[in-house]
């Protein structure tokens, strides 16, 4: 996984940890790191360890899947 992947997976894991049960990422201004994080979220998504619920320019909101709550489980 790339550090953008390991970064939203890891906040989203704690997050699901604490009985969230989506995940947001927001989006400040039009930059290459948004772009990296929207290319992250992509790959997460099809690696099968997060369903994009909504997707916006601004923000992007994902649930963890059953396969990313196995894989958080194993790397800890």
């Amino acid at each position: 996984m790339t550090k953008y992947e390991n970064e939203i997976f890891d906040r989203m894991y704690q997050s699901y940890l604490m009985g969230g049960d989506l995940h947001t990422v927001n989006f400040d201004k039009k930059t290459d790191i948004n772009k990296k994080m929207n290319e992250a979220v992509d790959a997460l998504q099809e690696k099968g360890l997060i369903e994009i619920t909504f997707r916006s320019e601004q923000r992007v909101r994902f649930r963890i899947t059953d396969k990313g709550i196995d894989y958080g489980s194993a790397q800890c």
